[in-house]
C-alpha cells in the first residue's frame, strides 16, 4: 500500500461529496483495477469511480472495503 499523509484521510470523505461513505469496491479485471465508492450524498445513495489513491486512503482510514474480479466473457461465433 502507498503511505497517505493523515490529512489526505481527513479530507477524502468530504471532497468527494458524501455525507457517509458505506464501503470501497475494487473492480480487478483483465484491464485493470479500479475503485468505486457507495455512499449517501446530501440524502441520496450513491456510487461514483475514484482514484485508486483515494480508496487506499479510504481504506487505510477503515472504510470496509469488497474486491470483486470481474471475468470478461468471450463470444465465439461468427457475425454475418
Amino acid at each position: 500500500m502507498v503511505d497517505i499523509a493523515p490529512s489526505m484521510r481527513r479530507t477524502s470523505v468530504s471532497s468527494l461529496g458524501f455525507r457517509r461513505v458505506d464501503f470501497v469496491r475494487l473492480i480487478v479485471d483483465e484491464d485493470g483495477t479500479t475503485a468505486e465508492v457507495t455512499g449517501v450524498t446530501h440524502r441520496l445513495p450513491r456510487t461514483i469511480r475514484v482514484p485508486l489513491r483515494t480508496a487506499n486512503a479510504l481504506i487505510e482510514a477503515g472504510v470496509p472495503s469488497v474486491v470483486e474480479a470481474r471475468r470478461q466473457s468471450h463470444v465465439h461465433g461468427s457475425v454475418r
